[in-house]
């Protein structure tokens, strides 16, 4: 959204499965910094109304867990490439952990 909420921006979105925050913190301190996206929530519409649909993994961070649209009483499966573009909205990201992430 741009300035007072008056205009949705409407550009693609994309953003890593696998996002890896320890080049941001103290190189002592880097582990466990490594997250798994297992969900977005999808907004279609204008920044006046419009839909959220979810996108979600059967089993949260493993990579090999399929992945599920949620649209109201509709439920179908999905990948995270659907996940990608103009109606991301908010991502969750679940923390790895160290021995996953070898």
């Amino acid at each position: 959204f741009m300035g007072y909420g008056s205009k949705k921006l409407n550009v693609d979105v994309s953003f890593p499965g696998k996002l890896d925050l320890s080049r941001f913190t103290d190189p002592d301190n880097r582990d466990d910094l490594v997250y798994r996206l297992y969900g977005a929530v999808h907004h279609f519409g204008s920044s006046n109304g419009g839909h959220y649909t979810a996108g979600c993994m059967q089993q949260a961070c493993d990579p090999s867990s399929s992945w599920f649209d949620f649209d109201d009483s509709h439920v179908r499966e999905s990948s995270y490439q659907m996940q990608q573009g103009k109606s991301a909205y908010i991502l969750f990201y679940k923390r790895m952990q160290l021995a996953a992430q070898r």
